[in-house]
Formats: C-alpha cells, structure tokens, sequence
C-alpha cells in the first residue's frame, strides 16, 4: 500500500494537514490539484453511491472518521500489546486523562472515543470494570447528582 510522502530527509514537504479532498474535487473539475474550477454539481452530491446515479467518489472525510470509530473500537476491545500501551499512556483509572497525549493514534481516536461511547452498550459481567458512582448509567453520572465531592469518590464501593 502506498502512503503520501509528508517528509523528505527530515523535513517536511506540506507545512499544515494536506487538503486531499480539496485537491480531488479540484483535480476532477479542473484537471490541475491547485487550480479551483466553478463546479456544474456539488462535491457532497458526487459522494454517493453509484447506485445513486452519483459518480461513487468516497467522501475521505466520512471514510477517515468511520477509521478512527474501528481504530478507536480496538482500542477499548483489544488486547493486544500495543492497546495495552496506548490505554496505559491515555488512560487514568479508566477514564480520559485530561492533559494532551502526544500520539499520532488516539489524535485521530480521542474525537471518535465521545462518539463510541455515547452509543455503546456494556456487558456488566464481574462488575470489576464498572463503577457505579463514576460511570454513565442512562445518559447520568450518579456521583454529581447525589453532590459526591470528588476526594470521596475514592472511598465508594459498591
């Protein structure tokens, strides 16, 4: 599989992300990546199915975001050694470390994370990976709408 050159020798070719898609609607219009042409039909339009009488061009938005939901999936369901490190540096007692975690991989998850979450379903099983205070139990929290201050959050079991 091929890959687009970022670096040459150390340094960089694109200074900022790459405009590929951009760049796609600009070659298939114009015939030139940098020359921008009045499109006849809106790109969103021509992202569709052929079946849809449309030209069949994948969105590299839409397809870079469904990646990262998968990528993401794996990390919360795998475990391989290199979920295990990534979990071990993004992960603080099960749940999101606040400050920035220098990662090429969970850049790309961490918006994909609130997502697979909001439409996640749990399995309880042993209850060792829950809590019942800090974990969101149908769409609430229990902790803050009881007014549990977080140093006692520590001391609950149940």
């Amino acid at each position: 599989m091929g890959f687009l050159p970022f670096l040459y020798l150390g340094v960089p070719i694109l200074k900022g992300r790459p405009k590929i898609e951009t760049w796609c609607r600009n070659f298939i219009w114009s015939g030139d990546i940098q020359y921008r042409k009045l499109a006849i039909v809106a790109w969103k339009s021509c992202c569709y199915d052929l079946k849809d009488e449309r030209l069949g061009i994948r969105s590299l938005r839409e397809t870079n975001e469904a990646n990262n939901l998968v990528q993401c999936w794996s990390i919360m369901n795998a475990i391989d050694s290199w979920v295990t490190i990534i979990k071990a540096r993004v992960f603080r007692k099960g749940h999101i470390r606040k400050s920035h975690v220098f990662s090429s991989i969970w850049t790309g998850c961490k918006e994909a994370y609130e997502d697979l979450m909001e439409h996640s379903m749990w399995t309880i099983g042993k209850g060792d990976k829950m809590n019942l205070w800090r974990d969101n139990w149908c769409g609430l929290i229990i902790a803050p709408l009881l007014h549990v201050p977080a140093d006692r959050l520590s001391l609950l079991k149940a």
